[in-house]
């Protein structure tokens, strides 16, 4: 025998009948996988920022949109509200007529 104790040799056999898992293997996998989800998350985080912009621009053109429509709206208002008032003045320009077509017909 070589001097060493049976135990240290049953020890080693033990030792290379099982199989070895590389740590560092391990570690390098979680790592790579944590660098591809960060880099899905900043690629997201750039695709949402960019679609927020879009959006706000969006919400820029419907509003000035929006506030031209309702310029427009208002000028149809006063439009129809002069046009009222001046029927209103043709009518009583007519009665006023009318009153004086009788007034000489009755003569």
């Amino acid at each position: 025998m070589t001097g060493r104790p049976l135990r240290a040799v049953d020890g080693e056999r033990a030792a290379e009948r099982r199989p070895r898992r590389p740590v560092g293997r391990g570690v390098a996998l979680a790592f790579a996988a944590a660098l591809v989800a960060l880099g899905l998350l900043l690629w997201s985080r750039a695709e949402l920022a960019d679609r927020v912009r879009d959006l706000e621009a969006q919400i820029a053109t419907l509003e000035q949109e929006v506030a031209a429509r309702d310029g427009a709206i208002d000028a149809q208002r006063r439009r129809f509200e002069e046009v009222g008032s001046r029927l209103d003045e043709l009518q009583s320009r007519l009665e006023g007529v009318r009153a004086l077509v009788r007034e000489s017909d009755a003569e």
